[in-house]
């Protein structure tokens, strides 16, 4: 149970990162405006569904 415990929390400390880097890319204004745009439309906050599960 531990283990499975620590797996999970380390597959998350990887997605926060990877939202955090998406979330930085959205505000950095040296990026192309339109392509942040497009990643920003595509970001979508957690599913709270269990068909997503």
């Amino acid at each position: 149970m531990t283990q499975a415990l620590h797996s999970a929390e380390d597959e998350l400390r990887k997605v926060r990162g990877q939202l955090c880097e998406a979330v930085d890319f959205v505000h950095d204004p040296a990026y192309d405006l339109a392509a942040r745009q497009a990643l920003a439309r595509g970001v979508h906050g957690p599913s709270c569904t269990t068909a997503s599960l």
